[in-house]
């Protein structure tokens, strides 16, 4: 199941095995193998080696007729931490596939080994460039496939995973959404998110949604949740993304201001063309806006923006 260009693996350590053996029905081994290291290693010029540490590996292969199952009901690993159980299976005619099931995974550290082990698989990276930092409660990653080469396609890739202090960066709006938690998901090329709470540039998210398109064509997006916020950083927020030059103009009349919002906002378009709405309650605001010859106070006021229409 690994890349074609991964061609050695070199390993010390303790391996313990048991057999089972029916003649033309069935081969069943267990393993318990605890090792130091372990490495892979590329057989090109430019060698690319991953290295494993202090790890524990236990698990049975069984083959049943033209059927290989395997099943690793232990994986521990100090580097990178990894705790957590896997299973492949593979049956000619029929399929290939595998499921991998961990927690409380560094973002971070499970990035670099992922990129060097499938340095061509865009869908990997472009995960990885979404979401960088922070920590993963618990992950999931599944695939099958009808043989080894439809795995490598990446098409079929499943990911289920709860984000704790996680760090998502937004494609095309230049935002980066911090200690973020929530569910993440990914379905044929697309990454969710649902109940997504965080920090971003001052603001705080909460109940959030999202479905961004893992292809950069055509590289859709779609974000809302509901944003608590000083009202200067709300109006920053219109200006970052509202280029229309009358709305810039009265933006920039607008000197000083204090008070809270809490408004809906809703990101959607395509990492290259960014449209907002925001729909929600200015309170205790004052504002000194240059149209008007005294400072404006403002208890409680409903607002809407849309694009087109405002």
């Amino acid at each position: 199941f690994l890349p074609q260009f991964w061609h050695r693996i070199e390993a010390k350590g303790d391996l313990h095995l048991t057999f089972h053996y029916v003649p033309k029905e069935e081969v069943n081994i267990g393993f318990n193998f605890i090792f130091p290291c372990l490495r892979l290693k590329t057989s090109s010029e430019a060698q690319r080696i991953l290295t494993f540490k202090c790890g524990i590996i236990q698990g049975t292969t069984l083959r049943q007729h033209d059927r290989w199952d395997i099943k690793l009901t232990k994986i521990d690993l100090k580097t990178p931490h990894i705790y957590g159980q896997a299973s492949f299976f593979y049956q000619k005619g029929k399929g290939v596939g595998y499921t991998l099931q961990a927690r409380d995974l560094n973002i971070e550290e499970i990035r670099k080994y992922a990129l060097t082990l499938f340095p061509e698989h865009k869908t990997v990276k472009k995960i990885f460039d979404i979401v960088k930092a922070g920590k993963i409660a618990s992950f999931t990653l599944s695939q099958r496939a009808k043989g080894i080469a439809g795995l490598k396609k990446g098409k079929t890739i499943k990911i289920d995973a709860m984000a704790d202090g996680a760090e998502i960066d937004i494609p095309g709006t230049h935002l980066l959404l911090q200690q973020a938690k929530g569910m993440v998901w990914v379905r044929e090329k697309v990454l969710y998110g649902k109940d997504i709470s965080g920090k971003i540039e001052g603001a705080q998210l909460q109940n959030g949604q999202m479905a961004i398109c893992l292809k950069s064509k055509p590289g859709t997006l779609e974000v809302k949740t509901t944003l608590i916020a000083s009202l200067k950083t709300a109006m920053a927020f219109l200006k970052h993304f509202v280029k229309t030059e009358s709305v810039q103009r009265e933006l920039d009349k607008i000197k000083q201001v204090e008070g809270k919002v809490k408004a809906t906002l809703h990101l959607y378009g395509t990492y290259h063309k960014i449209k907002v709405a925001l729909n929600g309650t200015i309170e205790r605001a004052k504002v000194n806006y240059l149209r008007l010859p005294y400072l404006a106070l403002l208890e409680r006021v409903n607002f809407t923006y849309k694009p087109g229409k405002n």
